[in-house]
């Protein structure tokens, strides 16, 4: 028996569940032999990492926070707190605007990012004093 790493591309609706893999011989692009591995394979996705240069921009009027995503991330959960309170947004993008100044006090930055099936990971602080 040989033993080969072959990479497969997975559609997005097959991720999270069991594939069995089927080869196709060709010669000359005609198919001449069948044969299918002896187990099913688990697909997984992939973690995506954590975000990543993260910065606050304190206002007068708004609160920005920028990131770079972090790879495999759908989503990010951008969750700001000032003066004990939480504000929360759900992103696509790479920064969050929220408006409320918060220019002279404490600020906490957190940036989580979620993947393709919802599942949240770790995530990112960064406080301004």
């Amino acid at each position: 028996t040989t033993r080969s790493h072959v990479r497969v591309r997975v559609p997005r609706g097959f991720r999270g569940t069991r594939l069995r893999l089927v080869a196709i011989t060709r010669r000359d692009g005609v198919p001449i032999g069948r044969s299918a591995g002896p187990r099913t394979i688990r697909v997984t996705q992939p973690h995506p990492t954590r975000a990543s240069r993260l910065r606050i921009v304190r206002g007068s009027k708004t609160t920005v926070v920028r990131f770079h995503r972090g790879g495999a991330s759908v989503r990010s959960i951008v969750t700001v707190t000032v003066a004990g309170r939480r504000y929360q947004q759900l992103v696509r993008g790479t920064h969050a605007s929220f408006a409320f100044g918060t220019r002279h006090r404490r600020v906490t930055a957190t940036v989580a990012p979620v993947r393709a099936d919802g599942r949240v990971t770790k995530a990112t602080t960064k406080t301004v004093r």
